[in-house]
């Protein structure tokens, strides 16, 4: 049965759409991250983006990869979940655009056992860690109105979104528990780009603190590599992007922006706690 979706979320939602709210002050990368809507990003086939190597260092080993279109762009998210809403500090705050890693090696650090612990597995979900897919790069999202740019300071942009979120390396998951606590739920959730109701079942990707390298800078993790990581939830039905909005983003890896779109909801990604076994 499909869920309805209160009238104070669509005006929480409502919200998101015609006003941010301003980035804490002093926020900086320990602090958890939030809750994210991840959505496929079409990229403008204007756009000239050229392959970028980099090197990666989270708590399963190291690999070098190149990276170069953003297949996913994660907003924030807020939830409503049991009768309570979880909100974002700001719906239009530092954002996470994800890349699909592209290594010549494989990757050698496979079925390493881990436990989750976050607000859906509340007695931990046991499974093993696989290949690490995603890059994702704290990013800001500027919303593209008529055919011109806005205007705004690139360094300071990506000054601001490197101090306030970690970078994720994302693995495959690999529940080992056969029945998880909280079955299939149809969660009621939203983002700057519209509200959703959105079947989730296991989480798909986890989701560690890295160390970046990239053009001889590096950015280690605040708070270390045991920083709360992402369990990342894949929809188990499409939902397509109710507001869809051409957009620039921009991060370290890509100073000049990548524009494109949110067209499709992929996974919903929440905080979370691991322990390895």
């Amino acid at each position: 049965m499909r869920v309805s979706i209160p009238s104070a979320f669509v005006a929480i939602a409502g919200l998101a759409l015609t006003a941010g709210c301003a980035l804490i002050q002093g926020q900086v990368a320990q602090n958890p991250p939030e809750h994210y809507i991840c959505s496929d990003f079409e990229v403008d086939e204007r756009n000239v983006i050229n392959p970028k190597r980099v090197t990666l260092q989270d708590q399963f080993g190291g690999i070098n990869a190149r990276v170069r279109l953003i297949k996913y762009l994660c907003a924030p998210a807020f939830k409503y979940v049991n009768g309570k809403y979880t909100l974002p500090k700001d719906f239009r705050g530092p954002h996470l655009a994800c890349y699909e890693l592209r290594r010549k090696d494989p990757d050698n650090n496979l079925n390493i056992p881990v436990k989750i612990t976050n607000q859906f597995e509340t007695r931990g979900l046991n499974g093993v860690v696989g290949n690490r897919q995603l890059l994702c790069v704290p990013s800001a999202k500027k919303v593209i109105a008529g055919d011109k740019d806005p205007e705004f300071d690139r360094d300071a942009e990506i000054k601001k979104v490197e101090a306030a979120l970690n970078h994720f390396v994302c693995s495959d998951f690999i529940p080992r528990d056969e029945d998880p606590e909280h079955g299939r739920l149809d969660i009621l959730m939203g983002d700057q780009f519209g509200p959703l109701t959105g079947p989730i079942d296991k989480p798909d990707f986890l989701c560690a603190p890295a160390k970046k390298t990239f053009d001889g800078k590096e950015k280690k993790p605040g708070g270390g590599f045991n920083a709360t990581h992402l369990a990342c939830y894949k929809f188990l039905e499409d939902r397509a992007v109710a507001f869809p909005k051409n957009v620039l983003v921009i991060n370290q890896l890509d100073r000049v922006p990548q524009r494109g779109k949110p067209i499709k909801r992929y996974m919903f990604c929440v905080p979370s706690e691991k322990t390895r076994l």
